[in-house]
């Protein structure tokens, strides 16, 4: 939805997976303060790689929506394929955060 509002077209959604073909959830992260304690973290994550297509305009205005939404969720890395148009590929890969 938030894309749609802002302009920005999604394609090729895809959740991570390992060789098995099983969802890679992150259970411990180092910056967490209980990292090699023994206990299990109650945050899991898990990384989802999607493309866009938009200007550049709208994919800032998406980005700021994303910024500003209660899930809680990092952008891990953006490319951009070069465009004489005005409208760009975009290449995202986003961490969805959940407590367990």
């Amino acid at each position: 939805a938030l894309a749609a509002r802002n302009g920005v077209n999604l394609f090729n959604i895809d959740v991570a997976t390992n060789a098995k073909g099983t969802v890679v959830e992150s259970t411990n992260d180092p910056t967490a303060g209980n990292a090699g304690m023994g206990t299990v973290n109650p945050v899991s994550s898990v990384d989802i790689a999607l493309s866009a297509i938009g200007s550049y305009s709208s994919l800032q205005n998406f980005l700021k929506e994303v910024e500003k939404s209660e899930r809680l969720l990092d952008v891990r890395s953006i490319s951009v394929d070069g465009s004489d148009t005005g409208v760009y590929n975009y290449h995202i890969t986003l961490r969805l955060y959940w407590l367990r």
